[in-house]
């Protein structure tokens, strides 16, 4: 009897084994691939493998409640950065420290209160735990991923008061691939509020850039980095893993060419 009680046990046993994570329940706050809440992940795909050294990866948000995709087209002083929040950049620098740069685009206010003009602000003391690069995800050269807390934008700069009528800010708007990349400090970051300060509804949209110039933005129309079509917003709020593919063919370099996003994120 002892034995027929032992030899069932066992049986019971190997089923519950043979069932896999189906026995594992998740874990408290692991979202969709494993992210913890708060964050998300940003896969950028590329036809030819990434060349960091020529070639700049940007990745620019909207997180207002400003509808609206921040195009390459628009990103510049002419068009005073339209619809552009954020923008995260990876160059040899990034991929060599494992830290991209990210810029928030703010409007000071001049000594009349009248807004001037947008200016890239690199966001100081980012706690690398909150902003992770893995320059090669995909074992083929044609994949970086970032995985981000979202806390991060969180209006970390405040844009102050300009002294005289026309603001002067530091530093001054500078071309995407000519920014350095922050060196990674023991600053604790910022405590994310319970509110988040940004919209949940985020538009987005990635570029490359040889010798200062932009050669390709997300597109799926061929335009690339003309493309004033494209939209596709993510509600942050909710989980979700998303592709896009691009298609803008001839791009030269090769490694230039956006092909693929992926999105994936835990509210």
């Amino acid at each position: 009897m002892i034995r027929k009680l032992s030899l069932l046990v066992l049986a019971t046993a190997l089923t519950v084994s043979a069932c896999g994570r189906q026995v594992t329940p998740d874990r408290a706050g692991v979202g969709p691939g494993g992210l913890n809440s708060g964050f998300i992940q940003i896969k950028f795909r590329t036809l030819a493998p990434l060349d960091y050294t020529n070639v700049t990866y940007v990745i620019a948000f909207n997180t207002t409640a400003d509808a609206g995709t921040p195009y390459a087209k628009f990103g510049n002083t002419a068009n005073n950065y339209l619809h552009y929040s954020y923008w995260i950049v990876v160059d040899a620098n990034a991929a060599a420290t494992l830290l991209p740069t990210i810029q928030q685009f703010v409007t000071p206010v001049s000594g009349s209160g009248q807004a001037g003009p947008k200016y890239a602000a690199t966001l100081p003391g980012i706690n690398p735990s909150q902003l992770i690069l893995n320059p090669n995800s995909n074992g083929q050269g044609t994949e970086f991923t970032i995985t981000m807390s979202r806390a991060l934008f969180n209006g970390l700069i405040t844009p102050s008061p300009a002294p005289t009528g026309t603001p002067s800010p530091t530093p001054s708007p500078t071309p995407v691939g000519t920014t350095p990349s922050p060196t990674p400090s023991g600053s604790p970051s910022p405590v994310p509020t319970s509110t988040p300060l940004y919209s949940n509804v985020w538009y987005w949209n990635f570029f490359t850039q040889t010798g200062g110039g932009t050669v390709d933005a997300f597109s799926t129309s061929a335009s690339g980095a003309n493309d004033t079509s494209y939209s596709y917003p993510l509600d942050v709020s909710k989980p979700f893993d998303v592709v896009q593919n691009a298609n803008t063919p001839g791009i030269t370099p090769a490694s230039a060419q956006i092909v693929g996003a992926e999105f994936i994120n835990a509210p």
